[in-house]
């Protein structure tokens, strides 16, 4: 994980997707970071006449656009140190294509994005299970902002981990990324009672990350439930956490068809801010095998 220097928000003026803007500006007040505000119109059949409308509604769009900032601003304003900078964008296209392509063009280290929750009915809000189905294809972090919640510090952040994949040894990243928080650290392992091999055990995890003089707190857990994702946001729940971090699995398209994803059941569950991290590019993974053998 980068430092996180700009932060993109995709709105569609719901109240889910005004309160995720409100959090991303006291976030990024705390990391000094920017603001990438996106507005994604449906894309035209090329006729005149669509083209036509379309102009106009782009002309609208920027106005609520910038309706949308001015309100969200003002309604932070006063718990800001600092006024983040906001650039807005309205842009044509599918919602998911849009965010992917602005994301590879302005280079954003985070896309920050509220939720209604799997049982919510609001027929405003775009987002929802189009926030899940971004996490499967987002090359940097995504944060999952639950409808209603309020930005707090991140004090407190719940890990979790499989113990299969070396992804776990990253939080060291995350630590570097939010270490104006001085976060405590809670790894996470939830053992399903089928047999599950790890690669790895916590023991690992402590040898790495549990040394006194760092001033980092960490604690590791191990717990037992058939249901993973709701097993770790309960828990988070439980130690006040303020964020939990979540690997997107490594599956294959026909794994992912046939399978359950416990992160895109946690991004429709989640009462809590979620941070869903990439896969790693080959090469930032050999140089984290040779960091773990140097700390070990």
């Amino acid at each position: 994980m980068h430092p996180i220097r700009s932060i993109l928000v995709p709105v569609d003026f719901s109240k889910v997707s005004a309160n995720a803007f409100r959090y991303a500006l006291r976030l990024a007040d705390q990391l000094d970071a920017s603001i990438d505000l996106l507005y994604v119109l449906p894309d035209t059949d090329g006729s005149l006449m669509s083209i036509s409308l379309n102009d106009q509604y782009v002309g609208l769009g920027k106005e609520k656009l910038a309706d949308f900032f001015t309100k969200g601003m003002t309604a932070v304003s006063s718990h800001l140190e600092h006024v983040p900078a906001v650039r807005l964008f309205v842009e044509n296209g599918s919602l998911r294509a849009t965010i992917l392509r602005h994301l590879e063009a302005e280079q954003n280290n985070l896309i920050l994005m509220g939720t209604q929750g799997e049982d919510n009915e609001e027929a405003d809000n775009i987002f929802g299970s189009n926030t899940s189905n971004l996490v499967g294809r987002a090359t940097c972090p995504v944060l999952v902002i639950p409808r209603s919640f309020d930005f707090r510090p991140l004090h407190s952040i719940c890990y979790a981990t499989d113990l299969t994949h070396i992804d776990a040894f990253h939080a060291g990243h995350v630590l570097k990324a939010l270490r104006v928080f001085k976060p405590r650290l809670d790894f996470v392992h939830v053992k399903t009672g089928k047999g599950q091999k790890t690669n790895f055990d916590m023991d690992l995890l402590r040898e790495v990350f549990h040394r006194p003089g760092t001033g980092v707190d960490t604690r590791f857990h191990v717990l037992e439930d058939d249901d993973v994702a709701e097993e770790i946001l309960d828990y988070a729940e439980d130690i006040s956490a303020d964020l939990v971090v979540m690997h997107r699995p490594r599956r294959g398209w026909l794994s992912r068809l046939f399978s359950k994803s416990n992160t895109r059941e946690a991004v429709l569950e989640t009462t809590l801010p979620l941070l869903i991290l990439p896969q790693e590019e080959s090469d930032e993974r050999k140089n984290e095998v040779s960091f773990i053998s140097e700390k070990v």
